[in-house]
């Protein structure tokens, strides 16, 4: 049960106000406090939109790493369709691999084909597939870069918005271009 003692108490803030001045001390007591509210308010959802994006950002960098994984595969391809080219004459429709000696190394490389196709439809398609691959690699490694560059950029907003110490700045700062378009994206 609650105790049985009495509330103290309270401390007069607008004791040493005289009371034609009352209302105005407490209209600019609050409007004090709302004022540092909403630099609250705008800092939090500021920093929560740089932490949004950089979440964003390092997911995609992620995304385009494992492609750049997968497109540099497109080598290996280039040396198969390469070593079937000079192996062509012993494919046959129907044939589900065929083994080629490596110039190169001496060592014997197997080639899975296509039992549909036949020898040079065969070529043409690992051929495609290496340019496809070539393509995918060329584009993930420009997104890789502008994806970096993005980071680094939400990251330097990130340490700027930490060393921003009054209202007006914070201001200014939230009101920038780069700055307005993430929280727009992230913190409405």
């Amino acid at each position: 049960p609650p105790g049985r003692t009495l509330p103290r108490a309270g401390e007069d803030r607008f004791a040493d106000v005289p009371d034609a001045d009352y209302l105005e001390a407490i209209e600019a007591h609050y409007a004090e406090l709302d004022r540092e509210s909403g630099e609250d308010d705008l800092r939090q959802r500021v920093a929560s939109a740089m932490r949004k994006e950089a979440k964003s950002l390092e997911r995609k960098l992620e995304k385009v790493t494992r492609e750049l994984t997968s497109a540099e595969a497109a080598a290996q391809l280039e040396r198969q369709g390469e070593l079937l080219k000079s192996a062509i004459d012993r494919v046959k429709r129907g044939d589900h691999e065929v083994v080629v000696r490596d110039w190169d190394s001496g060592a014997d490389v197997r080639i899975e084909l296509d039992p549909k196709l036949g020898p040079g439809e065969n070529l043409e398609r690992i051929f495609e597939r290496y340019r496809k691959g070539v393509r995918a690699l060329t584009k993930a490694g420009a997104q890789q870069a502008a994806v970096r560059a993005t980071r680094d950029a939400v990251a330097a907003l990130a340490a700027e918005l930490a060393a921003l110490a009054d209202g007006a700045a914070l201001e200014a700062f939230a009101a920038r271009a780069d700055v307005a378009r993430l929280v727009k994206k992230y913190a409405p």
